[in-house]
Order: structure tokens, then C-alpha cells, then sequence
């Protein structure tokens, strides 16, 4: 079983602060999400992890069989992000998904 994990770092002190901090940056880490669940599709991992580094412990994991699924829940965090490329190959991998 291969994993394909990643990190993004949080800078907040305090929970509120890092809850703050997740709402703020939503758009980055449905970014570095559908990145991840792309290159998972396109190389047949059966899972891959998003490690939210901060002074506690966080893990954003998803299975292959959610990638569908998550690409359509980070949807409009791309469009806000203004993110069209990764909008189209979002798009192609839910069609893909769709017609099997």
C-alpha cells in the first residue's frame, strides 16, 4: 500500500488561533488537497495524507475510494481561489469517475 503524504504549516498558538487560522486558509488547503488526490489518481495511490503541522497533532487522510468525493467538496474553494487549471483537471477526474 502506497501513501502519498504532504504538510502544510499553521502558525497560530492557541486553538482558537489555528481554528482561526483553518478558516483563513481554506483555499490553501483545498489547494494542496485536490494536488494530492490528483497525483493519487493519476499514480493509483490507495490513499494520501495532508499533514497539518502546528503545535498539535492534525492529519487530513483520504482514501481512494473518497477521492471523488473530496474533489467535489474542495470544488468551490478552487473556483474562489480562482484556480482554473486545477478546476479542469478536478473536473476531468470527476467525469472520469462518473462515466466508469
Amino acid at each position: 500500500m502506497e501513501i502519498i503524504r504532504n504538510m502544510i504549516k499553521l502558525y497560530g498558538e492557541t486553538p482558537d488561533e489555528i481554528a482561526i487560522e483553518l478558516r483563513e486558509r481554506k483555499q490553501d488547503i483545498a489547494i494542496e488537497t485536490v494536488k494530492q488526490i490528483l497525483i493519487g489518481l493519476e499514480t493509483g495511490l490507495s490513499e494520501i495524507e495532508l499533514d497539518i503541522e502546528s503545535f498539535f497533532e492534525m492529519r487530513l487522510y483520504v482514501p481512494s475510494e473518497k477521492y471523488t468525493e473530496a474533489l467535489e467538496t474542495n470544488r468551490a474553494a478552487l473556483l474562489e481561489a480562482e484556480e482554473y487549471g486545477l478546476l479542469a483537471k478536478l473536473q476531468k477526474w470527476i467525469d472520469i469517475e462518473l462515466n466508469k
